[in-house]
């Protein structure tokens, strides 16, 4: 049986690239997605309105998730959850991400959650990677080590 959404999706894709708008048309289907008001119009949302409109009503939402996935591998973007103990400023977030996007050559989309349990540092999840840089991991890590050492004498 013929997916008519993935075929969809993927004649979006083509539009947009041939639009030279991938990024612009990922973005929009991106905040649809997240619930977001399309508050302005711009050739973005005008080119996605033109294209959804040949999709049937009840399979829009799909298609933009179909969409929405091809436009994220295609773009090189990666999902990167990053958990700190307290709120990250700007700065800070600015030198995570340059630095992971070095790291994963990929452009990283970070999602931030607080946990005080941490103490400091950060752990970020991207994909099957997980990094940790917590004060509560090098104590643990340490502990590890001083109990190895007293059980081991």
């Amino acid at each position: 049986m013929i997916n008519l959404d993935s075929l969809y999706a993927r004649g979006l894709l083509e539009y947009a690239e041939s639009l030279n708008m991938l990024p612009i048309l990922y973005e929009e289907a991106s905040g649809i997605l997240d619930g977001r008001e399309v508050t302005k119009m711009g050739p973005g949302t005008d080119a996605l309105i033109r294209f959804m409109r040949a999709v049937s009503r009840g399979n829009r939402k799909s298609v933009l998730k179909k969409f929405a996935a091809a436009a994220h591998d295609k773009l090189g973007i990666t999902d990167v959850e990053v958990t700190a103990p307290s709120p990250l400023s700007p700065e800070q977030l600015s030198v995570l991400s340059d630095g992971l996007r070095r790291s994963l050559k990929k452009n990283p989309v970070l999602s931030v959650r607080l946990d005080d349990s941490l103490l400091g540092g950060v752990r970020v999840i991207a994909g099957n990677r997980m990094i940790d840089y917590s004060i509560k991991q090098k104590i643990s890590r340490l502990r590890g080590i001083l109990h190895e050492k007293v059980v081991s004498e």
